[in-house]
């Protein structure tokens, strides 16, 4: 899988015509982010496709 390391948000407006299948931007954690995935992990998903 290629993927396609950004900067800015805006870069983001060219990933439809790359040929890349994902795109990275490192940014800084959100408040409480450990929390809701702590939360989101006790919930039970399944996908099925």
């Amino acid at each position: 899988m290629s993927y396609l390391h950004i900067d800015k948000m805006d870069a983001i407006k060219d990933f439809p015509n790359k040929s890349d299948q994902l795109a990275i931007m490192n940014r800084h954690m959100p408040e409480n982010a450990n929390l809701f995935f702590t939360e989101l992990l006790k919930i039970s998903i399944n996908i099925t496709g």
